[in-house]
């Protein structure tokens, strides 16, 4: 008996809330900004992760220019095997 007065005080309460137009218009921007602001984490972790598969592949470019570098094979051979400038493989 208490729950059944307990359920009608909520759904009057809830039929209040929805029939107020400014309430219901907080709470889909309430949750448009948390969909917004979620979608923009994700696109920045999408953005670091290409980032860091980016700097990884550069990474392991450089190491294999050093090895060849250590192993006497020429700046030309290099540069057109690894992609880097004359400059780059210089520097190492």
């Amino acid at each position: 008996m208490e729950s059944n007065k307990l359920i009608k005080k909520e759904d009057k309460e809830y039929k209040y809330l929805v029939g107020d137009e400014r309430i219901r218009r907080l709470a889909e921007l309430e949750e448009r900004t948390r969909l917004e602001m979620s979608s923009a984490r994700l696109v920045g972790y999408n953005e670091g992760i290409k980032q860091g598969i980016k700097e990884g592949r550069r990474e392991g470019i450089v190491q294999v220019a050093k090895t060849m570098l250590s192993k006497g094979i020429s700046i030309e051979m290099i540069s057109k095997i690894t992609n880097l400038s004359y400059e780059e493989i210089k520097k190492l």
